[in-house]
């Protein structure tokens, strides 16, 4: 019985200590977040990424299911080269994002994630407080294939409030064309960074930012179940409304909040706001002539990711993209999921 009270007693001491240990080493590593102490060295950091997603489900006579295959494709790329030269630091990435699926219902593969972003941005850290400073940022986002919706069933459609058309099941309803709609956005001003280490970054800035939107023609469904009277006291419902995006000119300020973490070798995480206020744009109305007002005109993009790594070519990921951009599509464009994806390290 002593035995094992001092066995007992061993291993609670045990424990203490280790959690005594692994409060000092994440105290330490606060400490130098906050200091810079584990911020990465001077030189370039280069590196590329190419993964893959795959998944395939079949249905044979199961019940509340339709029969047929279920198939997901996708591929990613990721690229960065970035520069560290004393107080200067020179950041570029670029990113593709790309994902086709076929269901039982539409025997065709539709596109469900297509997206291109280019960044670079400069960065200068003053000499008396390294952790603030200027900066000058710019980013090209777009889709790289043509866009278009298609429905299971015969579905009513007008474009720009004209007269209604018939869609035919399987057929496609074009609204987009490659590399469109096409973003830019530049801006500058003062960044903050008091976090900078290998296992979390925040980096916030706010300043001055200029958006141009270039649609070339393209349309965008505004809404799926609109109403279609035609005089003769025939209501059409279920109409899909499509209606054309206009090129526009913003400027106003930006607000940016960039969050990234690695609490261990298996799991990583990114977080990002970005929000641009206009106070000039060439025009105040949305896809559908509604007149905008105040805050009704602001840009905002959300994006977060959590990455649980389970070998150095696999990992489970969740994904979630918020945007709102009311001259393209006034009202929230939201994309998330959870995937299993393979990726190999190109350098």
């Amino acid at each position: 019985m002593k035995r094992v009270i001092v066995m007992a007693g061993l291993l609670a001491a045990g424990a203490a200590s280790a959690q005594e240990k692994g409060q000092i080493v994440a105290d330490e590593n606060i400490a130098k977040a906050v200091t810079g102490e584990n911020k990465k060295p001077d030189g370039w950091d280069i590196g590329a990424e190419l993964g893959a997603t795959f998944s395939f489900s079949n249905s044979n006579r199961v019940v509340g299911q339709p029969d047929g295959s279920t198939i997901q494709l996708g591929v990613l790329f990721g690229a960065n080269a970035d520069l560290r030269a004393g107080q200067h630091e020179w950041q570029n990435s670029l990113t593709f994002n790309n994902t086709w699926s076929q269901s039982p219902q539409i025997d065709s593969f539709l596109k469900t994630v297509d997206n291109l972003e280019l960044r670079t941005a400069y960065l200068y850290s003053l000499k008396s407080v390294p952790w603030l400073g200027p900066y000058a940022r710019a980013r090209l986002q777009t889709q790289v294939f043509n866009g278009w919706q298609v429905y299971g069933e015969n579905r009513t459609f007008r474009v720009d409030g004209g007269d209604p058309q018939t869609l035919v099941a399987g057929d496609e309803l074009d609204l987009t064309s490659a590399f469109e709609p096409l973003n830019l956005r530049q801006s500058a001003g003062a960044f903050a960074r008091p976090w900078d280490s290998k296992t979390f970054s925040a980096t916030f800035s706010l300043g001055v930012g200029a958006q141009e939107i270039f649609t070339s023609g393209g349309q965008v469904i505004t809404k799926e179940d609109g109403t279609f009277d035609d005089g003769n006291g025939n209501t059409l419902a279920n109409v899909v409304e499509v209606v054309s995006l206009n090129d526009s000119v913003q400027a106003g300020g930006e607000l940016d909040v960039q969050l990234k973490g690695q609490t261990n070798k298996m799991f990583t995480w990114t977080f990002s706001a970005n929000f641009l206020q206009p106070f000039y744009t060439d025009t105040d109305k949305d896809p559908t002539g509604k007149v905008l007002e105040g805050t009704e005109l602001m840009n905002i993009e959300i994006m977060g990711k959590a990455s649980v790594k389970l070998a150095e070519w696999a990992s489970i990921d969740y994904v979630l993209t918020a945007k709102k951009i009311p001259l393209v599509l006034n009202d929230w464009q939201i994309q998330n999921g959870l995937l299993f994806s393979t990726s190999f390290k190109l350098l």
